[in-house]
Order: structure tokens, then C-alpha cells, then sequence
């Protein structure tokens, strides 16, 4: 069952969102799930390099701009971005407005300033026993230094965008 949290992400979600210990969950993924034309949840993943809390109410994201994400996200702006790890579960509800058409960083991909709205969490309890999340999505890069590196430069570059400095650029 569901637990409301509030509309700040916590200080555990947060300090992993604003990459401390970025090292512990790089081949683990953030499932962002936009809203598309005929209102059908649209999914797509992400890396932790590509969504970055700068506090506790402000995320930016890298969205591939040609994507179908980033279409949904510029005509509706609504998301839920969903943090799976061992016994823990978080949905992180929030409108999305892109700020930057492209990265400097990586060209294909536009930035997204989410302003979080909801965050609820899910977490294995006594009374829950008979099953409880154990490992969290997980994807492997199949060359990992040029995946790393790459994922290191947009992650910077999310890191120091901040909304104004990023809108004039767009």
C-alpha cells in the first residue's frame, strides 16, 4: 500500500536524486511514465545520470528531444518518475516544462525542469510479508567507459542548470 509522503521529495529520495553516492545506483533505472495523446501512460527509462534533484521540489531531467517522452511531456507536462530499489518503492508525481531544446553535453537530448507536486512511497512492512521488492531495475552498458563518461557530462550539466540560466539558452 501507497503512503502519501507529501509534495517534498524525502531526505532519502533527495540525497540519491542529487547524485551522493551516484556511484552505488549507476546501473540502476528511474522509469519515467509521461501521458500521451490519447491519455495512456507512456513509459521510458532513464539512468541516474539523466535526473538530477537540485531540492526537494525541483528536478531536471535529460529527455532525448525527439522522443515521444519529451512530445508528452511538452504538450501535457504531467509525469511520474518511479524509484525501485531492494524494499523500496517511491512515485514521484510532478509537472514537467522543458527548459533547453538541447544539452551542450549531449545535443539529442533536451532538459526538463520538474516541479514535484506528490511523492508517495511504498515500502515492505511486517503485515506485507508475503512479498517484498528485492532488487532494482537494473540495466548493464554494454561499453561502459563511453557510457560513463557520456552519462558524467549530462549529469554536470543537469547539476549546474539552473532555471534561469538554462531558459535563456532555449
Amino acid at each position: 500500500m501507497s503512503v502519501s509522503m507529501g509534495s517534498l521529495l524525502p531526505p532519502d529520495l533527495l540525497r540519491r536524486l542529487a547524485g551522493d553516492d551516484l556511484d552505488a545506483h549507476l546501473e540502476k533505472v528511474v522509469l519515467l511514465v509521461s501521458v500521451d495523446e490519447e491519455g495512456w501512460p507512456h513509459p521510458a527509462l532513464l539512468s541516474y545520470f539523466e535526473v538530477v534533484a537540485h531540492d526537494a521540489r525541483t528536478l531536471h531531467l535529460a529527455i532525448g528531444n525527439r522522443s515521444r517522452t519529451a512530445r508528452n511531456l511538452r504538450e501535457r507536462g504531467r509525469l511520474t518518475l518511479i524509484v525501485v530499489d531492494a524494499e523500496m518503492v517511491y512515485y514521484i508525481k510532478g509537472r514537467a516544462r522543458e527548459i533547453a531544446p538541447r544539452m551542450d553535453a549531449s545535443p539529442e537530448d533536451a532538459v526538463f525542469r520538474v516541479q514535484v507536486e506528490h511523492v508517495l512511497a511504498d515500502r515492505s512492512r511486517e503485515e506485507e510479508s508475503s512479498a517484498v521488492i528485492i532488487a532494482p531495475i537494473t540495466y548493464r552498458a554494454l561499453d561502459p567507459s563511453a557510457w560513463r563518461s557520456r552519462g558524467e557530462r549530462i549529469f554536470r550539466e543537469l547539476r549546474s542548470c539552473h532555471g534561469d540560466q538554462a531558459e535563456r539558452r532555449a
